[in-house]
């Protein structure tokens, strides 16, 4: 730079006082290793991005199954068979992510890193959750058998159960155009009854919540009343007060209830005979 004809001398600071072409190689050295560490660092951060964009996915397929864990084990504990599938897949899926976000591996091509420190932290406490949830998730599974057989006999009573509800307002009709004595008619408004009753008792063994005893105990006894009632219109019966059916057209009507109810009360018995096993699955 020259000013007023005096030249001003502004060396570099550090290499100034080499001689110029040194000073070239030099600046043309840091050049080079600044676009280097440059292209290095672009590098780690794409590898970086690929990482923690996998860790996301990851999670992301973790909070899905999850999901379907949740949808798919009350289905799986009415015997839906397909339920059974997808809990099974969803439970082996999530396994392996949670493994995969804390203990690292390869996924998509990358190298996931073990979790650090703060978010292992977290991934301890969903996994000492996950323990219990996938040992429930087991017992279901274990108990696929008995379970979907549960599912095909509630499918059953509930077929079985208009129909029986007709056939006792067949029985009603017919006994009050026959003149029908009070206790005649009271007993088969008590059939009705016992039929309305025992279908909401079968359909909350799958509502949500536990199964309470007392509705077993109480479908149990219903089912016992039923037949008692339907074999004291055929054999008289001194402690309901009614005396044999005699017209033909009424006893073919009590015959086909018996055999009809027959149906009904052996599923019913099947329930309540495996109800341990369906209680621990609800559970």
């Amino acid at each position: 730079a020259a000013g007023d004809g005096d030249a001003v001398d502004n060396p570099l600071p550090f290499i100034g006082h080499l001689p110029l072409p040194r000073q070239l190689r030099i600046l043309l050295m840091v050049f080079g290793a600044g676009i280097l560490l440059t292209i290095l660092a672009l590098w780690r951060n794409a590898a970086s991005n690929e990482v923690a964009s996998a860790q996301t996915q990851i999670a992301s397929d973790a909070l899905m199954h999850s999901q379907r864990i949740g949808k798919a084990a009350p289905n799986a504990v009415q015997g839906n068979v397909d339920a059974f599938a997808q809990l099974q897949e969803s439970r082996e899926q999530l396994g392996r992510d949670l493994n995969l976000l804390s203990r690292g591996g390869r996924f998509g091509g990358n190298t996931i890193p073990a979790a650090p420190g703060s978010m292992n932290r977290e991934l301890a406490q969903v996994r000492a959750k996950w323990v219990s949830s996938d040992n429930a998730a087991g017992t279901i599974l274990k108990m696929k058998p008995e379970l979907t057989g549960f599912g095909q006999i509630f499918r059953q009573l509930d077929t079985l159960s208009p129909q029986l509800l007709s056939m006792t307002d067949d029985l009603l009709a017919h006994k009050v155009q026959s003149g029908g004595s009070a206790r005649e008619l009271a007993a088969i408004g008590r059939l009705m009854m016992l039929t309305q009753r025992m279908a909401r008792s079968s359909g909350q063994f799958l509502s949500s919540g536990g199964i309470r005893s007392d509705t077993a105990f109480q479908l149990g006894r219903d089912t016992a009343t039923f037949r008692n009632t339907i074999d004291g219109f055929l054999d008289g019966s001194e402690s309901l007060g009614i005396a044999a059916v005699r017209d033909a057209a009424m006893r073919q009507k009590l015959v086909q209830l018996k055999a009809t109810f027959g149906t009904y009360q052996q599923l019913v018995a099947s329930v309540l005979e495996d109800l341990p096993k369906f209680s621990a699955a609800k559970a």
